[in-house]
């Protein structure tokens, strides 16, 4: 399994906006292919945030790149910075 990492930075006074954003791209981001699991944090002071999206391998998580992107364009009005994004593999994962 591999993870992509995104951190990144929205403005925090547009916390509830963000979030309606997000419901509207579910469905694209359900069909991305080889995607286990995805986690989206953000901190609703400061902005800041983090995407955690798990995939099958890594050929999945690269392959994915321009529908990533495509997502990522939903939110561009709302970014203070540009993402910052690496792939790892996952060496653990634990779930209690």
């Amino acid at each position: 399994m591999h993870a992509r990492v995104t951190s990144f930075t929205m403005d925090p006074s547009r916390y509830d906006e963000i979030k309606e954003v997000l419901d509207g791209v579910k469905d694209q981001i359900d069909s991305l292919p080889g995607l286990v699991q995805m986690t989206n944090t953000m901190d609703r002071e400061t902005g800041e945030g983090t995407v955690l999206a798990i995939y099958n391998d890594a050929e999945s998580a690269n392959a994915n790149n321009d529908k990533v992107q495509a997502i990522w364009a939903n939110f561009a009005d709302y970014m203070t910075s540009e993402p910052k994004r690496a792939i790892h593999e996952v060496i653990h994962m634990y779930s209690s």
